[in-house]
């Protein structure tokens, strides 16, 4: 019987292994631990966006911030290269919650990224109407912050609205992060 259950979990180990693959994450990158608090904070989200992501966004190098744009936040900051959007991605500390933070804005919109709950709002920014926040519930405590802001439309270019590019980039840098 002990011999029994040791060789189910010896098959058990090695179909797992098997499932995440030599590699770890999604393009060859390391699987992050399970997330915690801890592990968003030592997340630089100016990693998360490689030179091929940056074309393909059109960014600019990004700019490493700490404590924005709340005391112990980590974040980072691009624009894009034709200087026609800004965009801040990063993690809020644990004690944070997508509850809370709905809260404060009168324009709260709760909506879904990927199966997580998130709430995207603009009002009570001196921007509003050029300025798109969204905030998405992590697992384990933990919220990422998306801001996109418009800051110029090239001349005869139509160009979405903050919050119409907001989700898609926030799925791309929770992908980058293996969140």
């Amino acid at each position: 019987m002990i011999r029994g259950l040791a060789a189910s979990a010896a098959l058990c180990f090695l179909m797992t292994l098997t499932a995440c693959g030599a590699a770890g994450g999604p393009g060859g990158r390391e699987a992050l631990p399970p997330t915690s608090s801890a592990a968003l904070g030592s997340i630089d989200p100016c990693s998360l966006v490689d030179d091929g992501m940056r074309r393909s966004l059109r960014l600019d190098a990004g700019i490493s911030q700490s404590d924005v744009p709340v005391s112990g936040a980590n974040s980072c900051h691009w624009f894009s290269t034709d200087r026609e959007f800004s965009l801040v991605f990063g993690f809020f500390p644990g004690s944070y919650r997508v509850d809370d933070i709905a809260a404060k804005y009168d324009d709260a919109a709760w909506i879904g990224v990927d199966g997580r709950r998130a709430v995207r709002a603009s009002s009570g920014l001196a921007t509003s109407g050029t300025t798109c926040l969204l905030f998405t519930e992590l697992p384990a405590r933990g919220v990422a912050y998306t801001q996109v802001r418009l800051l110029a439309s090239p001349a005869g270019k139509a160009s979405a609205g903050p919050c119409e590019r907001i989700i898609d980039l926030t799925r791309t840098l929770l992908a980058s992060a293996n969140l």
